[in-house]
């Protein structure tokens, strides 16, 4: 297990399944179809399925939660359709209410496409 934030340790680890010590030193991945920015930590802490909270909930699992400055770039208005296209008009969509394949995507949610625009600046990490 990853030690980061435990006991006020601020190093980060080598770990290759630790996703917040490898965005850390990395970035996001350029794999992904974008990046869900949320507006406020209690958004964030949210869309964490509850299922999965349940389910690991016997480990005593910490919780990390990065904190980000984000570059929206052109925002665009159109999820699936900015999605959809292959050379997107927008560097970001914001959300719209949710229907279609994109119901993920809310009016607090900012989905950014290009991950070098989304910059890691704080780490929270806390239970739950």
């Amino acid at each position: 297990m990853c030690d980061l934030g435990l006991d006020g340790d601020s190093s980060i680890c080598n770990q290759q399944y630790c996703s917040v010590c490898g965005i850390i030193k990395s970035g996001f991945s350029p794999k992904m179809d974008g990046i869900s920015t949320l507006s406020t930590s209690l958004r964030a802490h949210m869309a964490f399925p509850e299922e999965i909270e349940e389910e690991f909930k016997f480990m005593n699992v910490k919780r990390a939660m990065l904190v980000c400055r984000v570059v929206a770039g052109r925002v665009g208005g159109d999820v699936e359709e900015d999605i959809a296209k292959q050379d997107r008009g927008s560097d970001s969509v914001l959300g719209s209410g949710g229907s279609g394949i994109h119901t993920r995507v809310d009016e607090e949610e900012l989905l950014v496409f290009n991950p070098r625009a989304v910059l890691p600046c704080f780490v929270i990490v806390y239970t739950v």
